[in-house]
């Protein structure tokens, strides 16, 4: 996870305090260097990476040292993060308040794109609504908080199906499938549409479903990782068909992306690891853009 000064700190008053203190800026910036390593590392990579000289860069090292924030291997002399940071992590992630973080992003979705903006956690019965947030655009009225997503037809069930292991899935499948009266389940013809929407996500980095829940609107979906890979929730978008732009390559999917990025590196998921859309930033000419999304608000 790297270690980024978000913001400037807030008076009373509320001017803004923007002056800080420069050797602890540079301090944070070697535990970012050491934090994105699998190994430890020597010093002339911190220092290139970072930035700082190598004269400047042992007197940091020794203080950070002293405070086991960072350790040196006896054999190599190679650095790497300390058990200091183990409990400080530790500590984070027990204060980390997925609902509230999350409403911050949400709101960034809603306000730059003008859509409506959905947290949805995995409860027993599949997918929930936990909070929204509305945008300019006209809104969909019929999903609330409290709404359960259908797994199959909606891109958040499409993103936890991307996403967890399927046994986690299956009873939710079942139920579903049950409910709709179609006939008996079939394991297998499940299986292949699970993987096939496995490999869409592995390709976009975010499910999209069109029109079947809701037939005048579409939605996309991302996932919000733990530190091992697992989806704690799910950020997503809504708009009417024709209005918001559901392509993997365009700038609401950009966006969602980048949100659960963020939300995932502050859980300890390795952003450089999480699902980027290898498509995503790519420029495609209009004949090489996918056909509509099949199905499936």
């Amino acid at each position: 996870m790297i270690l980024v000064f978000r913001g400037a700190i807030t008076q009373r008053d509320g001017m803004e305090i923007t002056k800080g203190i420069q050797a602890v800026e540079t301090a944070a910036r070697i535990l970012g260097v050491l934090a994105v390593e699998s190994h430890p590392v020597p010093l002339r990579h911190i220092a290139a990476v970072a930035g700082i000289p190598p004269n400047n860069l042992r007197f940091y090292l020794i203080s950070l040292l002293k405070t086991e924030l960072v350790a040196q291997d006896p054999v190599s002399g190679c650095y790497s993060l300390g058990p200091a940071i183990i409990g400080l992590g530790l500590s984070a992630l027990a204060q980390f308040d997925i609902v509230h973080s999350a409403r911050r992003e949400l709101h960034r979705l809603a306000d730059s794109l003008g859509f409506t903006a959905f947290l949805t956690v995995w409860g027993n019965r599949g997918p929930v609504a936990v909070d929204r947030v509305d945008g300019r655009v006209r809104t969909v009225l019929e999903i609330r908080v409290g709404t359960v997503f259908p797994m199959r037809r909606s891109a958040v069930g499409r993103c936890f199906l991307s996403t967890l292991p399927q046994s986690e899935c299956d009873l939710a499948l079942k139920i579903e499938h049950d409910a709709a009266g179609t006939g008996p389940y079939r394991d297998n013809a499940i299986a292949e549409e699970v993987a096939r929407l496995r490999a869409d996500f592995e390709r976009d980095g975010v499910t999209a479903a069109r029109g079947l829940l809701l037939s005048e609107f579409t939605a996309m979906a991302a996932p919000i990782l733990d530190r091992a890979g697992f989806p704690l929730a799910t950020l997503s978008i809504v708009g009417p068909v024709g209005i918001l732009d559901d392509d993997p390559s365009g700038q609401p999917a950009k966006l969602l992306r980048e949100a659960c990025n963020s939300l995932s590196g502050q859980l300890g998921w390795r952003t450089e690891r999480a699902v980027a859309g290898k498509i995503a930033e790519k420029k495609i000419s209009v004949s090489q853009r996918r056909p509509p999304v099949d199905g499936r608000l």
